[in-house]
């Protein structure tokens, strides 16, 4: 039995993984990637406009306001939330 042909076979299960190749992504699975890269973004964006509605509201000190930023980012964090499980169900 020749050693170097069996270890030839199966030498790639322990080869080194190159970190800085892009990982692939399947065509069939770039919607949802799309979707919630998309999702994030906005979640984001509604953070930071519940973050500025919430600074502004101290400086003036109107308590809706105040509110209306808290609230906000709540819905942010909750849509990030959601973006993380929606994600994962997608992808299996």
């Amino acid at each position: 039995m020749n050693t170097n042909k069996t270890y030839a076979n199966h030498a790639h299960k322990y080869a080194p993984h190159n970190p800085y190749r892009p990982a692939k992504v399947d065509p069939q699975d770039l919607p949802a990637v799309i979707r919630a890269c998309l999702l994030g973004i906005a979640g984001v964006m509604v953070i930071v406009i519940g973050v500025l509605l919430s600074m502004n509201a101290i400086a003036n000190g109107s308590n809706f306001v105040l509110f209306l930023g808290i609230l906000a980012g709540l819905i942010g964090l909750i849509s990030i939330i959601l973006n993380c499980y929606l994600y994962k169900k997608e992808m299996v």
